[in-house]
């Protein structure tokens, strides 16, 4: 018969749920990598965060009843408060491992005998017969079923980080209009 409480005891848990959680926090690692990386190509070598400029004219209206103004404005505006940045967060890992461990065993043992006498026959003649059987049968089966299954799920979002979402306000809080001269 099968030890159960062994065989669970040494499936490597360690790895089956470990392993999982390492790969999403490597996952997450390499993610924030990414995303430092890819900030980093849209600052200059003196640090400064590239813009890109806009010019248009914008329409002034007059003061009482003046003539509106037409005046060519330039907006100098961040290339990161403009562009998506690819930031995911894993919010959640799910693991979900089932084990169904089975056993059958079915044994059956059967001995028969029969012995069979009979005896006929006066004083001179006796006559005999007799029979003799013997049968035994030994049977023995066994069946153990193993199932493991192990289901992953993770979900990620995209989530700047909150350090990351402030420096962009800042960013779009600093275009504004400028007459250009």
């Amino acid at each position: 018969m099968p030890n159960f409480n062994s065989e669970i005891a040494s499936l490597p848990f360690d790895e089956i749920i470990g392993g999982p959680l390492t790969a999403a926090i490597n996952a997450q690692s390499q993610a924030a990598s990414a995303i430092a990386d890819y900030i980093m190509r849209f600052v200059d070598e003196d640090g400064k965060i590239m813009t890109v400029q806009f010019k248009y004219n914008k329409t002034i209206p007059g003061e009482s009843g003046a003539a509106d103004l037409v005046q060519l404005v330039e907006l100098d505006v961040p290339i990161l408060a403009i562009i998506p940045i690819p930031a995911l967060l894993v919010n959640k890992v799910t693991i979900d491992f089932n084990v169904l461990l089975k056993s059958v065993e079915k044994q059956s043992f059967q001995n028969v005998t029969s012995v069979n006498f009979s005896a006929k026959g006066s004083f001179a003649f006796v006559k005999m017969s007799g029979s003799f059987s013997s049968k035994s049968d030994f049977k023995v089966s066994q069946q153990v079923d193993r199932t493991y299954t192990l289901n992953i799920h993770v979900e990620a979002s995209h989530t700047p980080p909150a350090g990351l979402d402030k420096i962009l306000t800042i960013l779009q809080e600093a275009i504004a209009e400028k007459p250009v001269v």
